[in-house]
């Protein structure tokens, strides 16, 4: 991972994805509520 001071935009993006769908409790939505043929469960943003 590159230094944060030298982090470009992108590269701060992914970073914080990375951190945010991290076990052991990924950031995640509810299947549920959103319909739509998904899944009734939480899915985490990176499944």
């Amino acid at each position: 991972m590159p230094n944060a001071m030298n982090l470009s935009l992108l590269d701060a993006i992914e970073s914080a994805f990375q951190l945010l769908s991290a076990e052991p409790d990924p950031l995640a939505f509810d299947g549920t509520e959103l319909g739509h043929g998904l899944p009734t469960r939480p899915i985490a943003v990176n499944e």
